[in-house]
């Protein structure tokens, strides 16, 4: 399993060094196979660490979290989380442009927002705070995957979610 796992990897190295849109490729694939694509996104993703920094040499340190402290949210002590914080505008227009390029760019039937992977989109303790903002985000990705549908001739795109049971 673990050797599969490296083929797996430095193919996926030399498709990028080659200059492949891997994603392109996985779409394709996918199609020919008959099966309804979703494009997935982590909408708070924590991989790169819990603290915010100035600098990272962590590829999945996100250059907007090194960018804007102001925009990410804070843990119980105040201290600065690596996260950002769904509550700014700046940080919905960030994820809806992402979301955008995805649907756009890419052959796919829709997107799943996965809000489960950390799930720190808020500052701690003020979840229940924001829920307007975050409606009004879900909102509007759901009015852009109309556009896009429209635009490229499709009836509808699929808008999918993983969420936590609770607020908290």
């Amino acid at each position: 399993e673990a050797r599969k796992t490296i083929l797996w990897q430095q193919t996926i190295q030399e498709l990028f060094a080659e200059g492949t849109d891997v994603l392109h490729l996985a779409c394709e694939e996918a199609r020919r196979a008959g099966v309804v694509i979703l494009g997935g996104a982590r909408m708070s993703d924590a991989h790169h660490g819990g603290q915010w920094q100035a600098r990272s040499d962590n590829p999945l340190f996100p250059q907007i979290v090194m960018d804007h402290p102001e925009w990410c949210n804070t843990w119980q002590d105040g201290s600065v989380d690596a996260t950002l914080h769904y509550a700014f505008p700046e940080v919905r227009a960030h994820y809806l442009g992402i979301l955008r390029e995805m649907a756009s760019n890419y052959d796919i039937d829709g997107l799943e927002l996965d809000w489960m992977r950390f799930c720190r989109h808020f500052p701690a303790g003020r979840q229940r705070e924001h829920l307007d903002e975050l409606t009004e985000f879900v909102r509007d990705v759901h009015t852009m995957l109309g556009e896009v549908a429209r635009q490229r001739g499709r009836g509808r795109l699929i808008l999918a979610h993983r969420v936590a049971p609770t607020v908290e």
